[in-house]
């Protein structure tokens, strides 16, 4: 009777562990449009969501990681992370002070180990079009005031630390608007994102080259998800080099043919 009654404990606890195994994590990512990597707005997730998150639902398939995507504000993506309310938040890049909170995939040195990176991107200069301000890949001369970048984004803490006056804006039009009128000397975004409002709203605007920062950006995890599952977060950061090189482009070249989100 006793042998009998450990098996089936022994079982119910097998029963109760793969339900768990079976269960849903919470992804979060910005409910901006980003190209063809991230597509549709808001917080509504369309049928062709963009190569970048669709590369990730099959990284996780491939680990039989079942993950449930919402879309949030950036800051509050981030806010879930920091209070273990999403397991993973896609598309991050690394700054000291989000490491506190958010787990990205290391190097033996405690390094962040690019090669493991979602992706890559660039963040450009837009200014008027025969401003003064210059930017020599090193040096930015020519203006005396703040520029406009993205509420929350990690090149507003780049650029202070650079000793140059930010002003964040959590709508890029409008910030891209005091632009055109002369009330900022120029707007520093994700070149994507600078491109596809020059072409929306028609702003007489240039970009300017090269790029004021090149960034890796990781799918991070959550501390408290990460320590629980360590090795299955491991092995997924593990699968993204070789899905991102293999399926990114096709994925990419998909949507280009596709319909607008």
């Amino acid at each position: 009777m006793i042998r009998q009654t450990v098996i089936s404990l022994a079982a119910l606890l097998c029963l109760a562990s793969s339900a768990l195994a079976d269960e849903a994590v919470t992804a979060c990512y910005e409910n901006k449009g980003w190209g063809n990597f991230v597509r549709g707005e808001d917080s509504t997730i369309p049928d062709a969501p963009g190569a970048l998150i669709e590369l990730v639902s099959i990284a996780a398939e491939k680990q039989g990681i079942a993950i449930d995507m919402i879309r949030r504000p950036w800051k509050r993506c981030l806010l879930m992370l920091r209070e273990n309310a999403a397991a993973f938040v896609i598309a991050g890049s690394y700054l000291p002070d989000r490491a506190v909170y958010a787990q990205y995939p290391l190097k033996a040195d405690g390094a962040p180990d690019e090669s493991r990176a979602l992706h890559f991107a660039n963040y450009y200069l837009f200014t008027r079009t025969g401003s003064l301000i210059r930017w020599d890949g090193k040096t930015l001369t020519g203006h005396d005031g703040p520029l406009g970048v993205d509420l929350g984004y990690s090149i507003a803490g780049i650029l202070r630390k650079r000793g140059q006056a930010v002003q964040e804006f959590s709508d890029i039009n409008a910030g891209l608007r005091l632009v055109v009128l002369g009330r900022l000397d120029g707007y520093v975004t994700f070149e994507l994102d600078g491109q596809r409002a020059i072409k929306t709203h028609g702003f007489d605007l240039i970009q300017v080259f090269p790029p004021i920062e090149s960034r890796a950006y990781y799918l991070m995890s959550s501390k408290g998800h990460y320590k629980a599952h360590k090795m299955q977060v491991e092995r997924l950061w593990d699968a993204i080099p070789g899905l991102r090189k293999q399926l990114l482009p096709r994925l990419l070249d998909k949507y280009r043919h596709a319909p607008p989100a």
